[in-house]
C-alpha cells in the first residue's frame, strides 16, 4: 500500500483529538492560537484531509468551545467536510466519542493529537502501512537525551537504560472495532490511558513503532509554538 500522495484511502477514519485543557501552555485554548496565521488545530484537518473520504474526518472538542472551533474551522477550511463532536472528561472518553462518530467503512482509525500540527499525511500513511502488518502502529523516535530517575526531593536515584527507549507521537493507527474493545474494556475496569497504544497493549496486541526522523513537535509550551514557526518556514523555503 502506498497512498503518500495524498490519495483517498477507502477504509481509512481519522479521529482529531482537541480536547485538551492548555493547562501548562496558559492560556484558555492552545489549540486557538495562531501558527503562521492560522489556528493550531487546523494544519492536522488540512493535512490529513486529502486522505480521507466524505464523514472520515472527525475533530473531537470540548463542549464549551464547539462553537468556537466551528467558526474557526469554516472560516480557514470552509472546503473541508469535518464532523466535529465533543469529548468526554478523559482523554479516553473523548477519543471512544470520536471512534463512535466515525462512519461504518471505517476499518483502520488513525487517532492524531491536534497540537502536534506538522505530523504529514505521509507519516500516517507509513503508519497505516505498518499496522496493517500487525495489530497497530504509531509514530514514535529513539529517546537521545541521557534519562535519570529521580528520588525523594529531585535527587537522582538513578540512570535509565535508554537503548530500548522510544518516545512516542501520533498518529496512531489501529483497527478500529478492536480499538472500541479496548477502551470498552478499560472503561469498565476504570482504567485510564494517556494514549491509545496503552489501552491496546492491554490486550496483547502487537504494536509496531514507526520511525518518524522528522520534527513532530507537541504544543504545549508557548515556545513550542514559536520552534514549529521556524520550522514551517524553514520547510517553506526547502
Amino acid at each position: 500500500m502506498n497512498d503518500w500522495n495524498n490519495q483517498i484511502v477507502d477504509d481509512l477514519g481519522v479521529v482529531i483529538a482537541a480536547g485538551g485543557a492548555s493547562r501548562r501552555y496558559g492560556t484558555d485554548n492552545k489549540l486557538f492560537e495562531l501558527l503562521a496565521g492560522i489556528p493550531v488545530f487546523i494544519y492536522s484537518l488540512r493535512n490529513f484531509a486529502p486522505l480521507c473520504r466524505p464523514g472520515a474526518l472527525v475533530l473531537v472538542v470540548p463542549a464549551a468551545d464547539l462553537a468556537a472551533f466551528a467558526s474557526l474551522k469554516d472560516k480557514f477550511c470552509p472546503e473541508i467536510p469535518v464532523n466535529i463532536v465533543t469529548g468526554g472528561e478523559t482523554r479516553c472518553r473523548s477519543v471512544s466519542n470520536g471512534l463512535n462518530a466515525l462512519p461504518g467503512f471505517s476499518r483502520y482509525v488513525a487517532v492524531h493529537d491536534a497540537a502536534r500540527p506538522l505530523a504529514s499525511a505521509e507519516l500516517l500513511c507509513r503508519c497505516l502501512e505498518a499496522a496493517r502488518k500487525n495489530d497497530g502502529a504509531l509514530a514514535a523516535h529513539p529517546v537521545t537525551d541521557t534519562l535519570k530517575k529521580a528520588g525523594d526531593h529531585g535527587i537522582i536515584a538513578a540512570t535509565v537504560d535508554r537503548s530500548d527507549l522510544w518516545a512516542v507521537e501520533t498518529p496512531q493507527i489501529f483497527r478500529l472495532e478492536v480499538l472500541k474493545k479496548a477502551y470498552e474494556t478499560a472503561f469498565a475496569t476504570d482504567r485510564d490511558f494517556t494514549d491509545d497504544a496503552g489501552a491496546m497493549q492491554e490486550t496483547g496486541a502487537r504494536i509496531k513503532l514507526v520511525h518518524n526522523p522528522d520534527l513532530n513537535i507537541k504544543i504545549t509550551y508557548p515556545g513550542d509554538l514559536l520552534l514549529a514557526e521556524a520550522l514551517l518556514k524553514f520547510n517553506a523555503k526547502a
